[in-house]
């Protein structure tokens, strides 16, 4: 597991490593929905529900403004 930190409200928020590890390689703003693996986007709709991305379109997602960009390891 490993922790990321939203900078408003300051709310820390668990993130699997499979998780962390899309949000690292995948360290651009937008990311097209059509390039992805089928695990790839169920790893997408986890980080929907916990409101780190958000969805542009039907075909491309973005991170949350407030998400920090930094590389984070456990605690």
């Amino acid at each position: 597991m490993r922790i990321r930190e939203l900078y408003e409200p300051r709310i820390l928020i668990a993130l699997t490593n499979e998780e962390t590890d899309f949000l690292n390689t995948h360290n651009e703003h937008r990311i097209d929905l059509k390039t992805l693996h089928e695990r790839e986007r169920r790893v997408v709709e986890n980080l929907l529900f916990k409101d780190v991305l958000y969805k542009i379109s039907d075909h491309e997602v973005a991170t949350n403004e407030y998400v920090t960009r930094e590389k984070r390891t456990s605690p």
